[in-house]
């Protein structure tokens, strides 16, 4: 798995690259012990921090190549859309577990 070094990693990116980390870190069907099991693995957050990259970057790269991408070629902005997304569907589920 080899990142272009050239890639600069703003603060989207870092954040899109933490959801990304957190999915991994307790999978569907996972739970607390699977994120204790990360950590306590001595490369599970370096090998989960690569993985979190790489998935954000190829993400990152589908949006840009898509024929009908709105958002431009900049990869800041293309990640802080996916932040923005994935933000506003976890305040809405979390706002229909309250109802």
């Amino acid at each position: 798995m080899r990142i272009d070094p050239k890639r600069k990693i703003g603060p989207n990116l870092k954040k899109l690259m933490i959801h990304f980390m957190a999915v991994d870190a307790v999978p569907a069907g996972g739970g607390l012990q699977s994120a204790v099991d990360m950590i306590m693995s001595p490369n599970g957050m370096r090998d989960s921090a690569l993985r979190s990259l790489a998935q954000a970057l190829a993400a990152i790269d589908a949006m840009r190549a898509a024929p009908d991408n709105p958002y431009g070629n900049d990869e800041e902005t293309i990640a802080g859309e996916f932040v923005k997304q994935i933000e506003e569907r976890k305040a809405a589920q979390a706002l229909a577990l309250k109802k």
